[in-house]
């Protein structure tokens, strides 16, 4: 993930229900690796919620997901959505030249599990299915 460029992956996070906020950006913190630098929702309040949480990083909101996939520097995405878009979302990320990360399930159809495997060759992007990414 550019581990030449530098030390720290720059991730962006869509989707800030209680997953994203309780449990993945407290994970990520604990990871001097990472650093979250933009996240996202198109739900106003939850995003307004999350950025007041963490209000000692430097974070961007977006309430649009493709500025987000515009953020600067930024090389990896998480997706907390519910399993209907998150197929969508990883090829949008992958097409945007970023890694992804979701949770299970990460597809609602077997066209939507093809979708992200042929995504994940055409572009050469990783994609990786976390299992309950709680600490």
């Amino acid at each position: 993930m550019n581990a030449h460029k530098s030390d720290v992956i720059h991730i962006g996070m869509v989707g800030l229900g209680p997953r994203g906020v309780q449990s993945w950006l407290p994970l990520l913190e604990t990871f001097p690796e990472c650093r979250v630098v933009a996240i996202c929702d198109r739900r106003a309040p939850l995003l307004e919620a999350a950025l007041a949480a963490n209000p000692n990083r430097d974070i961007k909101g977006y309430l649009d997901y493709e500025a987000m996939l515009n953020h600067p520097g930024l090389e990896a995405v998480i997706i907390n959505t519910d399993a209907t878009t998150q197929a969508d979302l990883v090829v949008q990320a992958m097409e945007a030249g970023k890694h992804v990360t979701t949770e299970v399930p990460a597809c609602g159809t077997l066209e939507d599990c093809w979708k992200l495997v042929l995504a994940a060759e055409r572009t050469g992007r990783i994609y990786q299915l976390a299992e309950q990414a709680r600490y």
